[in-house]
């Protein structure tokens, strides 16, 4: 449980890093991480669209599955949530992640 713990630590640090397009929906609890894909140029009221958009396109490139929630308060968007559980999870990994959601982001938000 240690390494799942210092793997979402190490994720929670990598939001806060890319924090022109990444932001904690709230601090993580146990090993649930949940936030937002949120470049800093686009207003709120995309945010919802644009993460159903890109987890949409995760499943169907395959290449990694984050889940994605409901917004928990009204007016608020729909967020990511990773559960970080696996002791054999890299920091490669977790780059990894947070760069297919940010390369679909642009893709999908250049396309408009």
């Amino acid at each position: 449980m240690d390494k799942a713990f210092e793997a979402r630590e190490k994720f929670v640090r990598l939001l806060i890093e890319r924090k022109d397009k990444f932001r904690l929906v709230l601090e993580p609890v146990f090993v649930n991480v949940c936030f937002w894909y949120w470049p800093s140029t686009l207003p709120k009221t995309e945010i919802d669209h644009l993460t159903k958009r890109i987890h949409v396109q995760m499943v169907a490139r395959g290449r990694a599955l984050v889940d994605f929630s409901p917004a928990t308060q009204p007016q608020e968007p729909s967020f990511f949530r990773i559960i970080i559980q696996s002791p054999h999870v890299t920091d490669d990994d977790l780059l990894f992640v947070l760069d297919e959601i940010s390369e679909l982001g642009q893709s999908i938000l250049s396309a408009q």
